[in-house]
């Protein structure tokens, strides 16, 4: 029920037409108004807030790192709609209608998805209001509502990306099953039985490796520009806290604002943190399946007065596949979405912070 629902709410968004809307003009139409709105949604933040005299006395450097996400989170909406009807056909395959063993978890991750993000979107857009009025702070928001509704896109996209994740791990896991089952039975077995065993997975096994390369054509600028936004958005929110903190005195919200931009960097943070602990279990997984692969191999003499050469020919080419092809979610090429990837965030965002304290230490000595 809850991939029901979650398969629905991307139709909605442009993320995954469905079959029966791939070719409708209707939803043709709706995704080319949902791409005008987003191209639109920058021009209208630029040509309207910045020009704003509310915004004259913002420092420059958080007026450049605040566009800077609306760069990367209108490119992320632009790929995930340019890739809606790819994005059917991988998920026809996977079919994750099926998924029933964790669907309670994911139910209470489709609701804490919504809360976490109605709550944060509340918090930054009051703390404008806090800082400089209702009625200016509600003019200010209408500049964000259109980045919100692309932010909420990107957030459910990620979320089927950690469905989908989850779900490739569970494919990998019934490979690495029949494989061990392989090893317990292979002295029961008949000849013949034994290698349409490892053809079939042989077959299963190339046929998972193609699926996570379809997953990566159609999701990877999506997951790239999505990482790429986690740390703009921290270093943002970062950089805005520490502006307020030395620069705003007189400021009625400046605390408001100053646990606004915590409150987005953690949630950023934690985002990044469960689409990399998803798809690294996944990759773990697949891991396991050349463990198993080579440990059959190794194996393979010491059963060799119960199976023939032919079967051990068949276990080296298995492994020999497992070995050449390592499936992975990549971010369009650019790098690995695992722990490392965290790393990566937390470097990056953690150099940009101690420039910018040092930028703005030196200003105020000036």
């Amino acid at each position: 029920m809850c991939i029901a629902l979650l398969l629905k709410l991307c139709k909605v968004l442009v993320i995954v037409p469905g079959e029966n809307y791939k070719h409708s003009l209707a939803y043709t139409l709706y995704t080319y108004t949902w791409i005008v709105l987003s191209l639109a949604s920058v021009l209208f933040y630029i040509f309207g807030q910045l020009t704003n005299p509310n915004f004259k006395t913002m420092i420059f450097t958080v007026r450049i790192l605040d566009g800077v996400t609306m760069a990367l989170i209108t490119s992320s909406t632009l790929c995930i709609a340019s890739k809606c009807r790819l994005a059917t056909n991988l998920l026809q395959h996977l079919q994750l209608t099926s998924i029933k063993e964790n669907n309670r978890k994911i139910m209470v991750g489709f609701v804490l998805v919504h809360i976490v993000f109605i709550a944060t979107n509340l918090v930054g857009d009051a703390s404008l209001s806090m800082s400089i009025g209702l009625l200016p702070g509600a003019r200010i928001v209408k500049y964000y509502i259109l980045r919100d509704m692309q932010w909420y896109v990107q957030t459910i996209a990620v979320y089927l990306v950690i469905i989908v994740a989850h779900k490739f791990k569970i494919m990998f896991e019934e490979l690495n099953v029949c494989l061990q089952s392989y090893s317990t039975e292979s002295d029961t077995s008949e000849r013949d039985e034994k290698v349409q065993l490892i053809l079939k997975l042989r077959k299963r096994y190339n046929h998972l490796a193609d699926l996570v390369q379809e997953f990566n054509d159609v999701f990877g600028l999506t997951i790239f520009f999505a990482v790429l936004f986690t740390m703009a958005m921290a270093v943002f929110s970062i950089h805005r806290a520490i502006v307020f903190s030395l620069f705003v005195s007189d400021d009625p919200g400046r605390l408001w604002i100053i646990l606004a931009s915590i409150l987005w960097t953690i949630v950023v943070t934690l985002q990044a943190l469960l689409l990399a602990a998803s798809c690294s279990s996944m990759e773990k997984e697949a891991r396991r399946t050349e463990k198993i692969c080579y440990s059959l191999v190794n194996e393979a003499p010491a059963m060799l007065k119960e199976i023939s050469k032919e079967v051990v020919s068949e276990l080296c080419i298995l492994a020999q596949l497992v070995g050449c092809r390592k499936p992975s979610v990549s971010a369009a090429g650019f790098f690995k979405v695992n722990y490392e990837m965290m790393g990566f965030i937390a470097a990056t965002v953690t150099s940009d912070t101690i420039i910018t304290l040092q930028c703005l230490i030196e200003s105020i000595k000036m």
